[in-house]
Parts: C-alpha cells; sequence; structure tokens
C-alpha cells in the first residue's frame, strides 16, 4: 500500500501561541499541516492549539518541514510504493 505519515513530536512542538512558531505551516507549499485547536471549550487557551498534519496526501517529501522545524518535531515515513508514486509525477 502506497502510504505517506507524517508525525508530530507534541512533547517538542509545544508553542505557547499558535503564532509563536508555525514554520512548518508557511513553508509548505501543498499545504499538509492546518493549526487547530483540540478542545472546543477553551477555545482561546493557547494550550489546546496545536499544528496537525491534516492533509498528509499532499505531502511531496521535499522534507522542507523537517528542515525548518526548530523544535525537531516532525517526522515522516514514507513506503516506497509512495516515493515511486512521486518520482514517477516529478518526471
Amino acid at each position: 500500500m502506497a502510504s505517506i505519515k507524517i508525525k508530530v513530536d507534541y512533547s517538542k512542538c509545544n508553542i505557547e501561541k499558535p503564532e509563536d512558531c508555525t514554520e512548518c505551516l508557511r513553508i509548505c507549499k501543498p499545504k499538509v499541516f492546518i493549526a487547530t485547536y483540540m478542545d472546543k471549550k477553551n477555545l482561546f487557551d493557547p494550550k489546546v492549539w496545536r499544528v496537525i498534519p491534516r492533509f498528509p496526501k499532499l505531502c511531496t517529501y521535499c522534507k522542507k518541514c523537517i528542515e525548518i522545524c526548530p523544535k525537531n518535531a516532525i517526522d515522516i515515513v514514507i513506503s516506497e510504493k509512495y516515493q515511486k508514486k512521486l518520482a514517477q509525477l516529478s518526471s
């Protein structure tokens, strides 16, 4: 099965306010990541906000998000089949 998994280590990606970092949001051209809240009752509490890989299938495996993350919180696991698919698309 062709697949890509993007993992964010939230013990490292612990932004105080969503606007404090979000470098991955800015660098990702296909817009794989979104910033969202994890608790509807506390929308204005910055501790409930997370950057999540909402659209991993859009990932082109450029690794820019990994390179730019100041906390090394992002990891991408990609299957060999998916790598071949991306190579075909870029040819």
